[in-house]
């Protein structure tokens, strides 16, 4: 067992983090678990002082006897605390939204806030409309298909059939690509409205944050094939990509055994905290870079969107603009500020 490991293993046991730095410091001492002080009788004695005070820790104790691989183990603690600062930068939103191939316009004023929960969305793509990832064709159609929807959500609510708190009825995520013209933007918002859908939130991208992705690895290369597999209909697929990854790992294996039992609590926020010391524990026998690649697909969010919500109200003052000006300008006019609005074509 390793100087970090064994200082992992008194906290598990019951030592107060003082009793456990003091191990660390009689370890990097030399004092415990090293040749430089005296014979092997003498080190055990030391070990043995110490069992009044920390009980169950002898066992580990007694097990780091002769096993220093100090360079190798602050090696593997370092690697472990750098996976678990490179984990905290990562966007860990929620992907509520698919933005597929939709150019979302930036904006900045938003603020940081990520969505709440999920939505009926309408995509509105530079070429077609979709409803839950559905083609639509004109207005009515998809009035009919938010109409359908309406209802059962009303329905849903007054059953409570939601855990928590129940969707707001009126509200929907409208997805829409920059070069869309204004007047199918407003057919659109229309339509949602007759339907009972008063409140929209229009989705934008928020500014690019820090780069977080990873050097690409043989990992990487096993999830595209995967993706073509998956999307040529191949669906017999191997075991997932990440199980062989912690063969040599088993602590890392019992902490996924453990978030997949999980209840309650927020399993990515167990994970970031666990993983770091689950490494430590078995050696970091595990390949790093592939392990920051797996990570990164399962955690990051690549597509985070922000949510401006406005309620449409045939009495709000009319936000009228020409039929062909392109989202990415006509959206400049709605803000943070902008509560309530009619959004109508204009000369």
């Amino acid at each position: 067992m390793s100087r970090s490991q064994l200082v992992y293993k008194f906290h598990a046991l019951g030592a107060s983090g003082a009793e456990a730095r003091q191990i660390r410091d009689a370890l990097n001492r030399g004092r415990i678990g090293s040749g430089s002080v005296g014979s092997h009788s003498q080190r055990s004695a030391l070990c043995q002082a110490r069992v009044m005070k920390l009980g169950l820790a002898l066992v580990a104790c007694m097990a780091a006897l002769g096993c220093d691989r100090g360079p190798d183990d602050k090696r593997c603690r370092a690697d472990a605390d750098a996976l678990t600062r490179w984990l905290g930068r990562l966007n860990l939103e929620p992907q509520l939204v698919m933005v597929g191939d939709v150019r979302l316009v930036s904006r900045a004023d938003l603020g940081s806030g990520s969505l709440a929960m999920a939505r009926p969305i309408v995509t509105i793509g530079a070429r077609e409309t979709q409803y839950q990832g559905q083609l639509v064709g004109a207005a009515a159609g998809l009035a009919e298909r938010l109409t359908a929807t309406q209802r059962k959500l009303a329905e849903e609510v007054a059953q409570g059939r939601f855990e928590g708190r129940a969707p707001d009825v009126r509200q929907l995520y409208l997805l829409i690509d920059e070069a869309v013209p204004w007047e199918r933007v407003v057919a659109v918002v229309e339509a949602a409205h007759r339907t009972g859908f008063t409140k929209p939130s229009f989705l934008f991208k928020p500014p690019p944050g820090p780069d977080t992705r990873p050097p690409r690895t043989a990992f990487d290369e096993r999830m595209d094939a995967r993706e073509r597999d998956g999307a040529a209909g191949r669906l017999a697929a191997p075991p997932a990509p990440g199980e062989s990854l912690f063969a040599r790992c088993p602590p890392v294996t019992r902490l996924f055994g453990h978030l997949g039992v999980m209840e309650t609590g927020n399993k990515v926020d167990a994970l970031i905290r666990g993983i770091g010391p689950a490494l430590v524990d078995c050696g970091c026998k595990v390949e790093l870079p592939e392990v920051r690649s797996m990570l990164w697909h399962m955690l990051n969010n690549p597509s985070p969107v922000r949510g401006l919500e406005v309620e449409l109200a045939l009495d709000a003052p009319p936000l009228a603009l020409p039929a062909g000006t392109p989202w990415r300008e006509a959206s400049k006019r709605l803000t943070p500020a902008t509560q309530r609005a009619r959004l109508v074509v204009g000369s």
